[in-house]
C-alpha cells in the first residue's frame, strides 16, 4: 500500500506529490454542488416534471458492502432542481452543510481504527410522496453520480463527494490488484479536512477538487 501526502506549500494552494508528477487541488473550502443531467429518454420529463428531488445521499456504508439498501431521511442533502425540466440536461445544486449527518467509513488501509470520512453521491429522483425527502421507492428508481460494474457490484466511475473531519484522514487514490475500488488493496491518499471531490473517469483515473463550487454529474441515460 502506498499512501500519498497532501502538502500545503502556500496559502490557497494544495500540491499532492506522485513520484514526480505533482496534482493541484486549491484549498478553498468547498460551499455548493452543481451538477446536470443529460438525459435523453422520455422517462425523465414523464415522471419528473409531477415532482422531483435533487439531493446528496450518504453512501458510505454500502462502498464496502455492508450497507442498507436505502438512506434514511437524517442522512439526506437536500438540493434543488432548475426549472423547466424539458429541454435537457436537468440541472440541479446542493449547498453544503458545516458538518453533514452520514455514517463514517475508516478507507484509508492504514491498519489503524480512524475517525474515518463521510460519502455522498449525488442523486435526481421523483418524488412520489411529495415531501422532498425521498423514500426508499423513490431512491430505487432514482439516477444517482456514480456507475458500478455489473459483475463486481463496485464502483467503476463516476463522482463522489468526501467529508473528512480533519486532516488525518484518507480515501483510495486508484485500484488495487482485485480491480475493485474501496478495498483493502487500494492505494491511498490523504484529503484535508471538510470536502473534497472524488472524480473516477472511466479509465480509472482518479483525481479530487476543493473548488468553492463542486460539479456532480450524472451518467446519461
Amino acid at each position: 500500500m502506498k499512501v500519498i501526502s497532501v502538502k500545503l506549500l502556500n496559502p490557497g494552494l494544495l500540491v499532492i506529490f506522485l513520484g514526480f508528477a505533482f496534482i493541484q487541488i486549491t484549498a478553498a473550502q468547498p460551499a455548493r454542488v452543481v451538477g446536470e443531467f443529460d438525459y435523453t429518454s422520455e422517462i425523465v420529463p414523464k415522471y419528473f416534471s409531477n415532482g422531483a428531488t435533487a439531493a446528496l445521499i450518504c453512501v458510505s456504508i454500502s462502498l464496502i458492502g455492508t450497507s442498507a439498501e436505502w438512506t434514511p431521511r437524517p442522512d439526506q442533502i437536500l438540493g434543488r432542481i432548475s426549472l423547466p425540466i424539458v429541454p435537457a440536461p436537468l440541472r440541479f445544486e446542493v449547498d453544503l452543510p458545516i458538518a453533514p449527518s452520514c455514517e463514517s467509513v475508516d478507507l484509508d488501509n492504514n491498519e489503524k481504527k480512524d475517525s474515518g470520512v463521510k460519502v455522498f453521491a449525488a442523486i435526481v429522483a421523483t418524488n412520489i410522496f411529495g415531501d422532498s425527502y425521498l423514500e426508499q421507492l423513490e431512491q430505487e428508481s432514482g439516477f444517482t453520480s456514480v456507475s458500478t460494474d455489473p459483475k463486481t457490484q463496485s464502483v467503476s466511475s463516476g463522482f463522489l463527494l468526501i467529508y473528512s473531519p480533519n486532516d488525518d484522514q484518507g480515501v483510495p487514490s486508484g485500484f488495487g490488484t482485485d480491480g475493485k475500488l474501496f478495498t483493502n488493496d487500494d492505494p491511498t491518499i490523504k484529503i484535508p479536512a471538510g470536502y473534497s471531490l472524488m472524480n473516477i473517469d472511466k479509465g480509472r483515473k482518479i483525481t479530487f477538487d476543493r473548488s468553492e463550487v463542486l460539479k456532480m454529474e450524472i451518467p446519461q441515460l
